[in-house]
């Protein structure tokens, strides 16, 4: 899947980009560094590490970037998932169509949050609008796949207007095309969102294969094996 285009910047790097080698690093690449070309000496912090020290190392890299509120999205987004064939046009996630900007986010295209608010994301936090996180999306496919982990099976197709998708009652399938770029988003937010209290967000997100630990009353998602499963069947686009 092509590279979300980012002007927005997380400490001199874009948000988007560093979404994307993310799980690069906590797989430990020996290449992601020079692969990728960050500037300077930005992730010297993170050089050499492995593991837990790897990922507290990755986390204090990026905490602390500039939020932008929920309501100010529109503007990123329209950039972010602008069709490349026509720039009045936002793409839609799960659908993979074409949606005239003036339907979004208040129209037929709507907001959807990959990693569910009710799995301990909420308004009075930044990780309620981080752009990591959000992707324009019909509006009633956003409904149809509700706060469903992600996962792969259930039935074809999970919506009328998402016919490549699969859902069941408690998982749902994004189309292939997708799988990788939605797998390194929820990595993101598994990295970025720690639980340290920093930038007023109490919460520890946390990727995990027990998925009875997938509720409202926790601040858990999944299908942690599916999603490196979708890392590798569908690696960062170099467009």
């Amino acid at each position: 899947m092509p590279a979300r285009r980012v002007n927005c910047q997380m400490n001199s790097i874009s948000n988007r980009k560093l979404a994307t080698i993310l799980f690069a690093l906590l797989s430990f690449s020996t290449t992601a560094f020079a692969q990728y070309d960050p500037p300077g000496s930005y992730y010297n912090p993170a050089i050499g590490l492995t593991g837990a020290p790897l990922k507290a190392a990755l986390n204090g890299i990026i905490d602390g970037h500039t939020s932008i509120s929920y309501s100010n999205r529109e503007g990123p987004l329209e950039v972010l998932d602008q069709d490349p064939a026509n720039s009045l046009n936002v793409l839609v996630v799960y659908s993979g169509v074409s949606v005239v900007k003036t339907q979004f986010p208040a129209g037929s295209a709507n907001t959807e949050h990959l990693w569910p608010n009710s799995y301990g994301i909420d308004d009075s936090n930044p990780a309620y609008g981080d752009l990591n996180n959000l992707r324009p999306c019909d509006a009633n496919v956003n409904t149809a796949r509700a706060n469903k982990f992600y996962d792969d099976g259930g039935t074809l197709p999970a919506h009328a207007e998402a016919p490549l998708c699969r859902t069941d009652s408690d998982s749902w399938e994004a189309r292939d095309i997708e799988k990788g770029a939605l797998a390194r988003a929820m990595f993101y937010m598994d990295t970025r969102y720690e639980g340290d209290g920093t930038d007023g967000f109490p919460r520890n997100l946390v990727l995990t294969d027990n998925l009875a630990s997938i509720t409202t009353t926790d601040n858990n998602m999944g299908r942690l094996s599916t999603l490196i499963s979708w890392h590798f069947r569908d690696q960062v686009s170099t467009e």
